[in-house]
């Protein structure tokens, strides 16, 4: 097995070390975005004080569920504060209202947290945290799946090089015979004419 990659291999040393030190870098890459993705919302909150309510309104726009749906979150805004309420179905077919009087918390960390509970407890105050993190670093954790995807191109295509661009070759050379026999065609085709009109 092992002989069999090293014959697969990219045959330049060169090109074999700049492979490497991408693939190292991705992978670093990679790693970097998912600790920090996970180290945000794993932070452990000491402290926090609740500074007071606003009230909020239901943003129907992100809704689309039925009666399979098992939970429900619906949105509810007020300027750039946005917050996540999750229902059952059968709570959510029960809502009346679409305005809501939301509580905000200022964490020890910096952050404001606004929740739907007053007077919450650390555990609340924890989950929210956790959520609201979570929907902060989706991008931090796309890239690092999109590293993650990349990488593992890179290593596919380093680990059989002369198999795939063999491969790729023969197609080329299959698609540049094509390309010169339909031009040729054109060609003797387009000389034929003029000839003809020249005559």
């Amino acid at each position: 097995m092992i002989e069999f990659f090293r014959k697969n291999l990219e045959p330049n040393k060169k090109i074999r070390i700049v492979e490497t030190v991408i693939l190292v870098l991705l992978l670093l890459g990679s790693l970097f975005s998912l600790a920090t993705g996970l180290s945000k919302i794993n932070e452990k909150i000491t402290d926090y004080q609740f500074i007071g309510t606003l009230e909020m309104v239901r943003d129907e726009s992100y809704e689309d569920y039925d009666q399979d749906s098992t939970y429900c979150d619906v949105v509810y805004v007020n300027g750039e504060d946005k917050l996540i309420v999750t229902y059952s179905y059968q709570q959510y077919e029960n809502l009346d209202e679409d305005k809501i009087t939301a509580y905000k918390y200022k964490l020890a960390n910096g952050q404001i947290l606004i929740s739907e509970v007053e007077n919450a407890d650390m555990a609340t105050i924890t989950s929210g945290y956790k959520q609201m993190m979570a929907d902060q670093c989706m991008p931090i954790f796309n890239l690092a799946s999109s590293l993650i995807r990349i990488k593992s191109s890179l290593a596919f295509l380093s680990l059989f090089y002369k198999s795939f661009f063999y491969r790729f070759k023969l197609s080329i050379s299959a698609l540049i015979l094509s390309f010169s026999s339909d031009f040729s065609s054109v060609k003797d085709s387009v000389l034929s004419s003029i000839n003809y009109y020249t005559l």
